[in-house]
């Protein structure tokens, strides 16, 4: 019996030891926060008081026991709250950036679409317009071609017909002549005369149309021209008791064959109309630019007014049909300026002169 007692007594004094070490060992838990620690500590200090036979303070440690492990889901549940909110927003965020991304990717796909559909309406409006200028040069060079065998038709039927009008004028006045030689009556003298004068102008026409067929069918041979010296030279062959003032005149490159035919023109033109005037006067000059050399012939002849200057460049152009000529030497001399790459013009007043004036390029 009494070793029995020891032995529970020894029992006893064990528990209690364990019991006042798991108090200790709660006490550095709680110190350092191991909350794990705590509770193991709990379940074995409530095994010692119920061994004990300590009721209340086993109930007591249940209790705390309980309180921790809740305080413990507490937090656990707070932790795995705040993990899951994380979560949540870092998967948020996740999906913002994908969707940022896939609308990134949208909008370049469509500034690409946009881009190849602009280049590619801009290759078809390229594509077609370069078309279209080939179509449009194709069709300016067939219209240039047809105008161009055109003008070399009519050309060629001009040269023709006044080729070919020579000889009846001949035959006519070879008649002519002919019965000038049968002794006619004075009323047939007259008749004769209106022939041979009729005669001579259609003779005149077609030197004319012969020289302006010459003048666009042959090419410019061109050469460094005295223009002094030549006007000098054409007025030797034309007889005037006009005054005639010649200016200091430049050298120009021209065709000088062509250029004398100008000359020649402007001359006889302006001696004509200014012959039957009391005292006559003509004058040459020239000016002379960085690009042009400008010439011009005066005289103080019949003129003609402004607005019909034009006219006189034209073929069979007259204003004054009461004086001798034909209406071809002034669109011969525009036809050789424009060859030269130059221009033509005319200006006057009636009964007080004219003036007729070209430019050269230099």
């Amino acid at each position: 019996m009494f070793k029995f007692e020891r032995a529970i007594s020894s029992k006893k004094q064990q528990y209690q030891k364990a019991l006042n070490y798991y108090r200790k060992s709660n006490q550095i838990h709680q110190s350092i926060g191991y909350s794990k620690g705590l509770i193991q500590n709990y379940s074995l200090m409530i095994k010692c008081a119920e061994n004990l036979k300590d009721y209340k303070y086993a109930f007591r440690l249940q209790l705390a026991s309980q309180a921790l492990n809740d305080s413990l889901d507490l937090i656990e549940n707070k932790q795995m709250a705040e993990e899951l909110t994380v979560k949540y927003e870092t998967e948020k965020k996740d999906a913002q950036l994908a969707n940022q991304e896939i609308e990134l990717l949208t909008r370049r796909q469509q500034l690409t679409q946009t881009a190849l559909l602009g280049t590619l309406s801009i290759l078809i409006i390229g594509v077609a317009f370069v078309f279209y200028r080939w179509q449009h040069s194709q069709r300016i060079k067939q219209i240039e071609s047809d105008f161009e065998q055109t003008a070399k038709q009519l050309q060629s039927f001009n040269y023709s017909v006044s080729h070919d009008l020579r000889q009846p004028i001949y035959g006519i006045e070879y008649a002519l002549k002919q019965l000038h030689r049968t002794d006619p009556a004075p009323n047939q003298i007259h008749l004769l005369a209106q022939a041979n004068k009729s005669v001579n102008n259609m003779k005149g026409i077609i030197e004319g149309l012969l020289d302006l067929s010459s003048i666009e069918r042959s090419r410019l041979v061109l050469a460094e021209v005295n223009t002094e010296l030549l006007i000098k030279d054409v007025l030797e062959q034309m007889p005037t008791h006009a005054t005639i003032t010649i200016d200091s005149l430049p050298i120009v490159k021209a065709d000088v064959r062509l250029l004398r035919q100008v000359f020649v023109n402007l001359l006889s033109n302006a001696i004509k109309y200014s012959d039957q005037q009391a005292e006559p006067h003509i004058q040459i000059c020239a000016t002379q630019t960085i690009n042009k050399v400008s010439f011009e012939v005066s005289d103080n002849g019949l003129g003609f007014d402004d607005q019909f200057g034009d006219k006189l460049f034209q073929l069979f152009g007259r204003l004054h049909p009461q004086v001798e000529g034909v209406g071809i030497g002034l669109l011969i001399v525009k036809k050789i300026v424009e060859k030269h790459g130059g221009k033509v013009y005319a200006s006057g007043k009636p009964h007080l002169g004219a003036k007729f004036g070209f430019d050269l390029p230099t």
